[in-house]
C-alpha cells in the first residue's frame, strides 16, 4: 500500500523511477509491514534484527536511491543530447543540399538531396565523411 501511494506521487511526464528508488520503496513497505505486525504478534528474531537496523538500512537505501535517480536523469539527458545532435546534423545536411541545388534541374536537385541524406545517415552512425 505504501509503495502504491509513492508511485501515485511519481507521475510526472519525465519521471523515470530508478531501480534503487524502487528498492527503497520496497524496504519502506517491508518495514511498515513489520511494524504493523509488531502490534499484533511477537516478531521473529530476524524481524527484530531488521527492525533494529531500520534507520541505517533506510539511510543507505536513500543514498542509493538518490544516486540511481541521478544516473537515470543523466541517461535521459544523454539521450536527449544525442537526439539533438542528430537533428542538427540533419538540418545542416538539408540546408547544404538546398544551397547546392540552387539553379539545378529538379533531377539534379533530387540527387543532391539523396546524397545529403546518405551523408547525414553516415554521420549519425559515426562513419567518416565522404
Amino acid at each position: 500500500m505504501t509503495q502504491l501511494k509513492l508511485l501515485q506521487q511519481h507521475t510526472g511526464l519525465n519521471d523515470t523511477i530508478s531501480q534503487q528508488r524502487k528498492s527503497l520503496w520496497s524496504l519502506q513497505s517491508k518495514f511498515s509491514v513489520i511494524e504493523e505486525a509488531s502490534k499484533t504478534r511477537a516478531l521473529s528474531k530476524d524481524e527484530q534484527s531488521l527492525l533494529a537496523s531500520k534507520d541505517k538500512v533506510l539511510a543507505q537505501a536513500e543514498v542509493n536511491a538518490k544516486l540511481g535517480d541521478q544516473i537515470v536523469a543523466q541517461e535521459r539527458l544523454n539521450k536527449l543530447q544525442d537526439n539533438s545532435l542528430k537533428y542538427v546534423t540533419q538540418m545542416q545536411e538539408k540546408t547544404a543540399a538546398l544551397t547546392d541545388s540552387a539553379g539545378l534541374s529538379d533531377r539534379d536537385a533530387q540527387r543532391n538531396n539523396e546524397r545529403a541524406q546518405l551523408r547525414q545517415d553516415g554521420k549519425i552512425r559515426g562513419e567518416p565523411g565522404r
